[in-house]
């Protein structure tokens, strides 16, 4: 059976492969790595880019974020949840292991100023602009 699980795991692991090479822009916001973990949704307003990523299963200290110029990068892993080592993989719908995404955003980001939160499974990120690329109201004298 150990046969099996090598070449499913081989399998998956070309699976992630192709996301890779496979990924391309989606409403201005480039995605590198798997394509679809975690997943997030990024909102804006006139001050900031707010981001919401899906990770259950994956506890607070296992979660690295980072953020440099336009780019958010979410790390981690998602432990393997099953029992004693002779239990064999039948079906694998959660994806576990590391995974590791970063999204580049429309302007730079002010990284000093990132507010982040994890509840209940998803992590929310509050990335305000950087100062150098909001708008500003200009008065005729």
């Amino acid at each position: 059976m150990r046969a099996f699980d090598d070449s499913f795991d081989t399998l998956l692991q070309l699976q992630h492969a192709m996301d890779r090479v496979m990924n391309e822009d989606f409403f201005g916001f480039r995605t590198f790595g798997a394509p679809n973990f975690p997943g997030v949704n990024v909102f804006r307003d006139k001050d900031a880019f707010y981001l919401w990523a899906e990770i259950p299963g994956v506890r607070k200290g296992d979660i690295n974020l980072e953020c440099r110029g336009d780019v958010v990068r979410i790390q981690g892993e998602r432990r393997r949840d099953v029992g004693p080592d002779e239990v064999s993989l039948h079906r694998a719908e959660r994806p576990f292991g590391r995974f590791d995404r970063s999204l580049k955003l429309p302007s730079v980001v002010n990284a000093d100023k990132v507010v982040a939160d994890y509840q209940n499974g998803v992590v929310f990120l509050a990335l305000p602009f950087h100062e150098g690329v909001k708008s500003k109201k200009i008065s005729i004298a």
